[in-house]
């Protein structure tokens, strides 16, 4: 039997929606993430998961009958520049929605709006598409980029590239809302 003390620490913390399993990349722990979420089903406990995709579809595969929503990241769809984006191809990111999305999943499409990254007319307009070709009317919550893990790279003495951008306005979070509406797409910001 799973650790009953890790379910208990659960319980006690669970919101009405259930725990999320997020921090770096949650799925880089498959086998323990199965585990636990096998475990939190078994108590009836509602679990979802963050992820930005960057795991070997066999992790995604266990985890499908024990995770109720899956918050999936995409950054890019675009392979070459989410490679300069991010340093790795996206072709595993995206490959892993798509069978996701084929099996079932309930999956909500989180969206980091960067500023002269990934806010770009086709960006958008590609992603859009991508969607409208995996997941259409899916939920997408559009999350604006913000400064917050700047002092950890201060304290860490890491250099943070992205420290001169400046959040997107309310009003281009709203535009970009507007054409993922648009085109049938239940859209939040910021959640």
């Amino acid at each position: 039997m799973f650790e009953r003390h890790i379910i208990s620490e659960i319980e006690r913390y669970a919101v009405k929606d259930g725990p999320g399993i997020s921090g770096g990349e949650a799925a880089s722990q498959g086998d323990f993430l199965s585990m636990l979420a096998r475990e939190c089903r078994i108590q009836h406990i509602s679990t979802c998961i963050e992820t930005c995709g960057y795991a070997k579809w066999n992790t995604y595969e266990k985890l499908l009958p024990y995770i109720d929503y899956f918050y999936y990241d995409l950054k890019m769809i675009d392979k070459a520049k989410h490679k300069e984006a991010t340093g790795t191809t996206n072709r595993l990111i995206l490959d892993n929605f798509i069978k996701l999305t084929a099996a079932g999943a309930n999956v909500i499409v989180r969206i980091p709006v960067i500023p002269g990254i990934n806010n770009t007319g086709k960006n958008i307009s590609d992603t859009i598409a991508f969607l409208l070709a995996h997941s259409p009317g899916c939920h997408v919550s559009l999350l604006p980029y913000h400064r917050l893990g700047t002092s950890k790279y201060e304290k860490l003495n890491m250099h943070y590239r992205l420290k001169e951008l400046v959040p997107p306005s309310q009003e281009e979070m709203h535009r970009l809302k507007e054409q993922f509406v648009n085109n049938g797409f239940y859209v939040t910001i910021g959640e």
